[in-house]
């Protein structure tokens, strides 16, 4: 391994020794380990694709006995489709709900604080209570054309943008009201006293 190939080169010295010696522990432990990893590395992708795969062949048989329409069979098909684009497949309120409460708040404080500190009605309120607001909040996943909130009907829910662009439309105004998108929010009014939602909100693209 440490000549051209014939042994017609070999060491002299301790030196050259040592270095022979160094270059065949390499070829001989270390690039096999690194060529190993990968291997792992890339088997535990075939395997947790292939499970998602499971996941997704499950929905659409169960979809197809009951007999659903093709437009959500695609709808369903494009939701999975998205979750293993962005998520790798993992489903965010799964991997919540396996944790114990004191986990769950801790990792809702990590990626909602932020969010809820920044709204302008809730600065004043303390730490506790901005922490119990972040700890509630549930994902939810939206795709193009989806309608989140109906103009006129009950609202109880506020939305944040974690990703994606939605449009507020009325039936009062022929133009788009406005256009939302990453880390903004709606649907403050609910929380606000107003029980009937003044606008309805559809999904431009992917929202969380």
């Amino acid at each position: 391994m440490s000549t051209v190939g014939y042994g017609d080169i070999v060491p002299t010295n301790i030196i050259e020794t040592t270095f022979a010696t160094v270059v065949i522990l390499f070829g001989g432990l270390v690039l096999p380990a690194v060529v190993g990893g990968l291997a792992a590395y890339i088997s535990n992708l075939k395997v947790t694709a292939k499970l998602f795969q499971k996941r997704i062949t499950k929905v659409r048989m169960y979809l197809l006995r009951i007999n659903v329409g093709d437009t959500v069979l695609d709808k369903v098909a494009r939701y999975y489709d998205y979750h293993w684009r962005c998520q790798g497949g993992v489903m965010e309120q799964e991997v919540m709900d396996e944790l114990p409460l004191s986990l769950r708040n801790l990792i809702s404080a990590q990626i909602n604080g932020t969010t809820v500190s920044s709204l302008p009605f809730l600065r004043r309120c303390d730490d506790n209570t901005r922490q119990l607001i972040a700890s509630i909040l549930q994902p939810r996943l939206f795709i193009p054309t989806d309608c989140i909130v109906q103009e006129g009907e009950q609202g109880f829910e506020m939305y944040f943008l974690k990703r994606g662009r939605v449009v507020i439309t009325s039936s009062f105004m022929r133009a788009p009201l406005r256009v939302l998108s990453t880390n903004e929010f709606f649907g403050e009014s609910c929380l606000l006293g107003s029980s009937l939602s003044a606008a309805t909100v559809k999904a431009c693209t992917y929202c969380e």
